[in-house]
């Protein structure tokens, strides 16, 4: 018989779970500070600090936190990409042939970030969607733009889920009698037309490749997932704040053809258990509030910041095992990481 879980069971698993989300937003404000970026410094500083509500009419104190909602995000990120996903699946019944279109442009130089670089993408998706080649076979969908970095220079590309039987003029419709090599050979002639209507329209003849495959309803988390992962922010070479400028240059999602102008459902109000019929939320704690609420607030405070100490001891003792005195550097890291576990959970 499983043991239910109790609360520092609970309280660990919710730590955990948050814990890696604020390690990347302190290591994306760590590299903010250092190239004095201010004005995305300023936006993401406050992100995740605790906001306490109270209900004007019981006194009913909720905890929540303060929120960016910046695209780059590492916490608001992924929540804006999955609350757009879920809202904009209604996209997906308007569609009788999805198919997964991938348009990629060549890296950018290690290291160098062009302030135009998503324009000029946005632009040769314009030009593209103009031409006989998706104009013809094309009814709609949504696009996405997603930014990574693996190493080898920054690389842009456009997610599309496309309404498309087939995407070709010249290439044939496969048919049922097909044998496996007609049809191979088939998807690779309609996917050289892709490619050479996506060359001509960024004007780019070292574009190689595109991808294109059917999916299902699964295939829109993929198109409107958050623009810039929190992994990828890491491996960014170079200064990131240019980066994170050129994705407040642009829109990241379009609609267009059967998909544009569809009544998208409005964003579930959360309910946070207060038992008036019309709660008033204001931020802060009543005025009226007890010196033992005072007391424990002061108390998780503490914990807070003693929980922080530990965690920056711990990451001095994980570099020291990189570089040198690995078995004792790793065994106080893991230490350190336990402290700071233990001061959150007491």
């Amino acid at each position: 018989m499983l043991r239910p879980k109790g609360r520092k069971e609970r309280q660990l698993k919710l730590f955990s779970r948050e814990y890696e989300t604020n390690e990347s937003r302190r290591g994306l404000l760590f590299r903010l500070w250092k190239e004095q970026a201010w004005d995305l410094y300023d936006r993401l500083v406050k992100c995740g600090e605790p906001l306490p509500l109270h209900c004007k009419g019981c006194g009913m104190v909720h905890e929540s936190a303060v929120k960016c909602n910046r695209k780059w995000c590492p916490s608001c990120g992924p929540r804006r990409g999955n609350e757009r996903a879920g809202r904009m699946a209604v996209m997906f019944h308007e569609i009788r042939w999805p198919m997964h279109v991938t348009l990629t442009v060549p890296n950018e130089e290690r290291g160098v970030v062009r302030p135009t670089v998503l324009k000029e993408l946005m632009a040769g998706m314009k030009r593209l969607r103009r031409m006989a080649l998706w104009r013809r076979n094309v009814r709609g969908g949504v696009l996405s733009v997603e930014v990574t970095d693996t190493g080898n220079g920054l690389h842009p590309h456009i997610h599309a889920l496309i309404d498309c039987e087939w995407l070709a003029l010249r290439t044939p419709k496969p048919h049922r009698g097909d044998t496996t090599e007609t049809l191979r050979l088939k998807f690779r002639s309609a996917a050289e037309e892709l490619t050479e209507a996506w060359k001509t329209a960024m004007g780019d003849e070292r574009i190689r490749s595109v991808k294109v495959r059917r999916c299902d309803s699964g295939a829109i988390v993929e198109v409107l997932k958050y623009a810039l992962k929190s992994e990828d922010v890491e491996k960014c070479q170079g200064e990131i704040a240019p980066i994170l400028r050129v994705l407040d240059s642009c829109r990241n999602v379009v609609s267009f053809g059967c998909c544009f102008g569809v009544a998208m459902p409005p964003t579930p109000a959360y309910d946070l258990g207060c038992p008036c019929s019309e709660p008033q939320w204001r931020p802060g704690l009543p005025a009226a509030m007890s010196a033992e609420r005072a007391d424990v607030v002061a108390r998780a405070n503490r914990q807070l910041e003693e929980a922080k100490m530990w965690d920056v001891r711990a990451a001095f003792w994980e570099h020291r095992a990189e570089t040198g005195l690995k078995r004792i550097a790793a065994e106080r890291a893991k230490r350190c990481r336990a402290v700071a576990v233990d001061s959150i959970l007491r």
